[in-house]
């Protein structure tokens, strides 16, 4: 009787995806003829899909420009999902491709503007005419880093009157002299004047002094009868 050797059936692959193999051996039978030696083991690469693969995030790239030039910016760094990128149905990475954060490049100028008016101060004069003033500031806000200061003054003044001033009278020039009481051995005549130089106003004194004055008058004796 003949031996004979020949390869057994295919063993499983050795995985269900990306690179497998399977194998089999040389087995000793009954027959004629031998296809491979006793111990020998034979393989071949197996036929099966490839291994899903998850993307993974690659590292953090460098932080861009900042978005303002002045002041308070952005700047983004971002990251890509090709380390490795997702394929054969692996899922995609988590999370964002991007991040932010505060930058900035220099302080911004900033112009000075005006307060509100500040209250009126008191009258420059305790009676008449006088004047009184208000004030703002230049800090609202306050000029900064270079910024212009405000235009325009920070003051203002108006015209006040916290009670009319006591007026004095004064007198008038005397009228003229009015007709003489008689037309001979002296007679007397009178002349007038007026406290209106001004009116006594106020609470303001009165003239001092005669509103009337006299005078003789046709002093020369009278004719005879």
């Amino acid at each position: 009787m003949l031996i004979a050797r020949n390869w057994g059936s295919w063993g499983s692959c050795s995985a269900t995806c990306g690179s497998s193999t399977r194998y089999r051996s040389c087995q000793t039978g009954l027959g004629f003829g031998s296809k491979c030696s006793s111990g020998s083991t034979d393989s071949s690469s197996c036929s099966v899909p490839s291994c899903p693969v998850n993307g993974a995030w690659s590292s953090w790239g460098s932080w861009g420009v900042c978005s303002k030039t002045c002041g308070s910016g952005i700047k983004t760094a971002a990251r890509s999902c090709n380390n490795p990128s997702p394929a054969h149905g692996g899922s995609t990475c988590s999370g964002s491709s991007s991040k932010d954060a505060g930058c900035t490049i220099t302080q911004c100028p900033v112009n000075g503007g005006w307060s509100a008016w500040g209250s009126w101060g008191g009258c420059s004069k305790t009676c008449g005419l006088g004047s009184k003033s208000a004030t703002r500031s230049c800090n609202n806000p306050s000029p900064a880093h270079g910024g212009s200061s405000c235009s325009g003054s920070a003051s203002k003044n108006t015209d006040c009157t916290v009670v009319s001033c006591p007026v004095n009278g004064g007198w008038s020039v005397w009228g003229s002299w009015g007709a003489c009481s008689k037309s001979c051995k002296g007679g007397i005549q009178n002349r007038t004047r007026t406290c209106n130089n001004p009116t006594p106003a106020h609470g303001g004194a009165e003239c001092t002094g005669d509103i009337q004055s006299q005078q003789e008058c046709n002093t020369q004796k009278c004719p005879a009868i």
